[in-house]
């Protein structure tokens, strides 16, 4: 319909323009039958969209191959779309490693592109097979190599009997590298450039499914690449990679891993990300918690950086509690910029802070204050006791808790932390009971004026020499980019697949039916028992490498 719709639209203006003034364009252009083939052509895009068969058909016909039935059409194309399939039942699960079985499928497939009678929803199920093969070196695969080579020439058949250019076939030639040994290179130069890339589109036209190897390899790619840039080429695809982040949730972790070690690598890492540090808190949780804390050195892995890096996302929680604390929550009073400057001098060396609200702040309507707590859900703590404008401050410094209080004219009130008559980590503290209980306490006296770095003044000085008598001096900041070692990268790129493997399995067993028992973490193995056998869970399973227990059809354990 949409090529008729040309050509009419072509005649009738090739009429006009016979007939027609030159200089009158009325009649000239038809706007309207020009956007009905727009819609129509879009129309038809979605209408093209090309649904894998179910595995049970795609099984049985690879059955009817292995014994020698005669096959139809459509026989053929649910074989197509199951190349990749795993038949538990098969002396060759595979039919992609069956050597003998897959000539026949080659056979089949060359017959169509040499009498040009390859139809695009063939095309479409032998990319959902190339695809979807799940192994760790598919090129080492003959039978995949050569699926690959004929998914580029039936490419070029199909593309040679259309007369205009499709949508999808737009797509394809973007990555052109898509049916050779660089696949994912081109996919990698577009994300690493800071080049937004349409996955649904390469979902749909190529049926490239979540798990394909295609994103692993795009990836390592990628991860490779943001090792390697400079400072200011990091900062400048900072945001694109975050938002790649978002868009591939089962990257999401390996990308934050490799963004956070590369932002401390340079040499603003003092400076705090905002987007980063949000996207970090919200998957891994605060690395101040003790209880997220092996979450974090778990994602990070490599254990050179990996409590450096924890360190510095905890300075900068640290940096914006502090600021937070004595400007926002200063009540009616003016901001005690001098309390802030001193306490901003320990930032890098906060293991905690805590905010513990009082309940005008709690209760505060204004923007900022909304803001505030939607921003650190989770990491606040409600004051009670003492006056509703009251808010408070805990800081870990080393081996002591030290706690301030919004309102001036409180004193430092500060705490071993072995033997703190409070958990930092509550969510409700009590002022008098609790954060005022101690004895050791230091006033804000006398007054601070006129200090820096280098020349402190006022109580600041009596502040000094009781930090020191504790152990704990001022650090300054470092700014100096920090080299990270070659076999540190390679750790980066050479984890990729056990995360993305992890990460799957994780997803697995929250929709599976069975008792599950882990003693990996001992040298032993996973182990995952059905409650019923189910042939999508057992395939499932299999994909990602577990092996059927001996004597019980029901159980798979995996490394």
């Amino acid at each position: 319909m949409i090529s008729a719709l040309s050509r009419l639209s072509t005649d009738i203006n090739a009429t006009l323009k016979r007939h027609a003034d030159p200089e009158k364009r009325g009649f000239s252009d038809f706007p309207k039958l020009r956007a009905a083939e727009q819609y129509l052509a879009v129309k038809m895009e979605k209408g093209e969209r090309t649904a894998v068969p179910p595995l049970a058909k795609r099984l049985k016909a690879i059955a009817a191959l292995r014994q020698l039935k005669v096959l139809k059409r459509y026989d053929w194309q649910l074989i197509f779309a199951g190349l990749a399939d795993r038949d538990p039942d098969a002396a060759f699960p595979v039919l992609l490693e069956d050597d003998s079985l897959y000539s026949r499928v080659e056979q089949e497939i060359q017959q169509r592109i040499d009498r040009k009678k390859l139809k695009r929803r063939e095309w479409k199920f032998l990319c959902s097979s190339y695809f979807g093969y799940h192994a760790k070196k598919p090129d080492e695969n003959n039978n995949w190599c050569s699926l690959r080579d004929q998914l580029r020439i039936g490419y070029g058949v199909i593309k040679g009997q259309v007369r205009r250019e499709k949508r999808w076939m737009a797509i394809i030639d973007e990555y052109q590298d898509l049916f050779t040994p660089d696949a994912g290179n081109l996919l990698a130069n577009k994300m690493s450039a800071g080049e937004m890339v349409d996955f649904s589109a390469l979902e749909t036209v190529a049926q490239v499914p979540d798990d394909s190897w295609l994103w692993y390899r795009a990836f390592v790619v990628l991860l490779a690449k943001i090792l390697e840039l400079d400072d200011e080429a990091f900062k400048e695809r900072l945001p694109n990679l975050l938002e790649l982040a978002r868009q591939r949730e089962r990257y999401k972790n390996i990308i934050l891993r490799a963004c956070l070690t590369q932002y401390y690598r340079s040499s603003f890492r003092n400076i705090p990300h905002p987007q980063l540090k949000q996207m970090a808190l919200e998957s891994w949780g605060s690395p101040q918690l003790r209880s997220k804390q092996n979450l974090w050195l778990t994602h990070l892995k490599d254990p050179d950086t990996s409590e450096k890096i924890c360190s510095m996302v905890r300075s900068w929680l640290a940096k914006e509690d502090l600021t937070h604390f004595f400007q926002l929550l200063k009540g009616n009073d003016d901001a005690d910029q001098a309390r802030l400057f001193y306490w901003l001098r320990f930032a890098n060396q906060m293991g905690f802070t805590r905010i513990v609200m009082g309940q005008d702040a709690r209760h505060n309507m204004h923007s900022d204050f909304i803001a505030f707590r939607q921003k650190n859900k989770g990491r606040l703590s409600n004051l009670s006791g003492g006056n509703s404008a009251d808010n408070a401050v805990i800081m870990q410094i080393g081996n002591y808790l030290f706690v301030e209080f919004s309102r001036t004219g409180n004193a430092l009130y500060v705490y071993e932390l072995s033997s703190a008559p409070f958990n930092p980590e509550k969510s409700e503290l009590h002022l008098n009971d609790e954060l005022k209980a101690g004895t050791v306490k230091h006033r804000h006296a006398p007054t601070a004026v006129n200090y820096s770095d280098n020349h402190l003044t006022g109580w600041m000085i009596t502040y000094e020499d009781v930090l020191r008598r504790l152990g704990i001096r001022y650090q300054p900041t470092d700014i100096s980019p920090l080299p990270i070692s070659t076999s540190a990268m390679n750790t980066h790129t050479a984890d990729v697949t056990k995360d993305i493997r992890d990460q799957e399995i994780l997803n697995l067993l929250k929709q599976l039916n069975a008792t599950v028992s882990d003693k990996r973490n001992i040298g032993g193995a996973l182990h995952v028992r059905l409650s019923s056998p189910n042939a999508g869970d057992v395939e499932k399973l299999i994909r990602l490498g577990f092996k059927q227990k001996n004597g019980d059809p029901l159980t798979f354990w995996s490394k």
